[in-house]
């Protein structure tokens, strides 16, 4: 059985935002910046538990091989 890994983010805890973001910035988080933070933590089959805007992300990332299940 391969290992969980559970990464998440608290809350606050984000880096600042820089306004004003691109229209497409949730498109660019979920198939570039995801995909890397999973190549980069060697995550083969993600869970993702989201909502809101990171909810979105992880629907645009559903066709990685890395994402296993989604729940929003």
């Amino acid at each position: 059985m391969e290992p969980l890994s559970i990464v998440g983010r608290l809350m606050g805890g984000s880096d600042p935002i820089h306004l004003p973001r691109a229209l497409d910035y949730l498109q660019s988080e979920g198939t570039t910046v995801l995909s890397k933070a999973h190549e980069v933590e060697n995550i083969k089959r993600a869970i993702l538990i989201e909502h809101s805007d990171s909810g979105s992300i992880s629907l645009i990332s559903a066709g990685s091989d890395a994402v296993n299940s989604i729940v929003l």
